[in-house]
């Protein structure tokens, strides 16, 4: 039996202009989803596509503009073939631009907003790629794969209906529907503690990487709304020159810098180390690339025992740094960098060996 429309949900439909046949069939799902599960569940989808909602004005940049005019939306659609599209003043294309405002939404309010994104694998003809832009288009998807999206891949524009169908299908119910015990439009409920077993890293010289380092990557900032995050290890080495340490960036933050682990982009390293003419251990600072005073000794490493270490950052986005139960750092960050930690290890051109065990993601 019909139901009265009770949600009215706006689809932002987003992808370079390689993609003219996908966003059509966007649209043409959405009409079906309205036709054929609108009226019996109560929604009413409406596209939003920048060549139909925005209108001549002036901005900063095109982009600018239609960011503005298309305005709020409930589920992101993005889609990407061969293309990844022209830069923007705040973003390496519109349609990347266009994903990191939804995911800024998400974290905000991730019971509000619903992201889905989809690349075509396909065969092409080599002489009609632009390889610069096919290698961008595929380093952001592993990008946006490494944050945590399930983004999914399609042959077919056939199968690219069947995934949008059923994708949207699923994900309106999901908005549609209030949470048991959840009144409409409000957040869900706190959950508790969450503790997730990152396993043990054992890091060795890498000689193809700047400073021979070796990293491995941490998401943090992929539960919404800010709350206290605590990462915990024990570290040991008996590499008579290592440095080891943290570094928090955004999602798509810089690993390493040009030539070096150093990067001038929005993050903070933070790190140990010990050089070959002392058993001293000392703590070194950097800020978006910029190295804050000289190195603090902290403690005595003559005999290479464990240490146990804790990076802690609360729902004010204060971060400290804990060794042996010892604080030896306190400092702030935005909300950008909160997003990742990269545990990074690395001897200046020194062979090394370092193992952090026992490593915990505390969220709660």
């Amino acid at each position: 039996m019909p139901q009265e429309t009770r949600a009215f949900l706006k689809v932002l439909i987003a992808s370079p202009s390689d993609t003219a046949e996908e966003r059509a069939i966007v649209v043409q799902v959405i009409h079906q989803l309205n036709s054929l599960h609108g009226s019996e569940e109560g929604f009413l989808l409406n596209p939003l596509l920048w060549e139909e909602d925005s209108y001549s004005a002036l901005g900063i940049d095109a982009q600018d503009v239609i960011n503005r005019q298309l305005g709020e939306y409930d589920l992101f659609l993005g889609i990407m073939n061969t293309r990844f599209g022209s830069p923007t003043h705040r973003a390496d294309s519109g349609t990347e631009e266009e994903f990191d405002r939804a995911l800024d939404k998400y974290w905000n309010r991730p019971d509000k907003v619903r992201i889905l994104f989809y690349f075509r694998n396909s065969t092409v003809n080599f002489l009609d790629l632009d390889p610069v832009q096919a290698l961008r288009v595929h380093d952001f998807r592993a990008a946006i794969r490494i944050q945590g999206l399930l983004a999914k891949d399609y042959t077919s524009n056939e199968q690219f209906r069947g995934y949008v169908y059923k994708d949207l299908l699923q994900n309106v119910r999901d908005l549609v529907k209030p949470r048991q015990g959840q009144v409409p439009g409000s957040r869900p409920p706190s959950t508790s503690t969450l503790v997730r077993d990152e396993g043990d890293w054992h890091a060795v010289t890498k000689k193809t990487s700047p400073q021979w380092a070796s990293h491995r990557v941490v998401l943090v900032d992929t539960f919404g709304p800010p709350t206290r995050i605590r990462l915990t290890g024990m570290f040991q080495s008996t590499s008579p020159f290592f440095r080891f340490g943290f570094k928090l960036t955004a999602l798509r933050g810089r690993i390493f810098g040009d030539g070096n682990i150093q990067s001038n982009d929005n993050n903070i390293l933070v790190h140990i180390g010990r050089n070959l003419t002392s058993s001293d251990v000392f703590l070194t600072r950097y800020r978006n690339g910029v190295r804050l005073g000289l190195n603090d000794a902290i403690l005595n490493y003559q005999d290479c025992r464990e240490l146990p270490i804790e990076l802690a950052i609360d729902d004010q986005y204060s971060v400290s740094l804990t060794i042996e139960h010892k604080l030896v750092y306190e400092t702030f960050v935005d909300r950008e960098i909160k997003a990742q930690v990269v545990l990074l290890a690395w001897g200046d051109d020194h062979e090394y060996e370092i193992d952090f065990k026992h490593i915990k993601l505390q969220v709660g």
